[in-house]
């Protein structure tokens, strides 16, 4: 489920043991005759490592998938709600304005605020914002509550 790409975080092992955290730029969201679903992502990918007392790192991830039924426009702005495939309790609104090309995404988790990202796609270099946008998005991580899968990472001894 999350491919991490080696040649840009060099050890990916050792920045997990450190707690650092990770990001996850999706793609876009193509849907055959729905070109206008593009301005918004495939999925939304949050994690959280943990390192255990047995020396393995466990991970904890939730994925939110597109629910297309919530696809909304006005002049001004589209909207969809993305929710967590573990439990409909979470959801990502993601909101794309129009005019300015700016994108929000607020997490609620448990009808609760678990954070919000703002992000502007500029001309010169539009999947340059789409990539900050998400990164600062999906670095909110979990929070505690969040349902999610857990995998147990092998990073001992390494």
């Amino acid at each position: 489920m999350v491919e991490i790409i080696d040649d840009l975080l060099g050890d990916k092992d050792k920045l997990i043991q450190k707690g650092h955290l990770f990001a996850y730029v999706p793609r876009h969201l193509v849907v055959e005759k729905r070109e206008e679903l593009w301005v918004f992502p495939l999925n939304i990918l949050f994690t959280k490592f943990r390192n255990e007392s047995d020396g393995f790192v466990t991970m904890g991830s939730a994925l939110y998938e597109p629910d297309l039924s919530s696809f909304a426009t006005d002049a001004e702005k589209w909207t969809m709600t993305y929710y967590n495939k573990y439990g409909r309790n979470s959801h990502v609104l993601m909101t794309f304005e129009i005019k300015d090309k700016n994108y929000i995404g607020q997490k609620i988790v448990n009808n609760q605020g678990a954070g919000s990202a703002f992000g502007r796609i500029k001309d010169d270099s539009p999947e340059k914002g789409w990539g900050l946008f998400f990164t600062h998005l999906t670095m909110l991580g979990l929070v505690n509550g969040e349902q999610c899968s857990f995998k147990r990472i092998d990073t001992k001894d390494k």
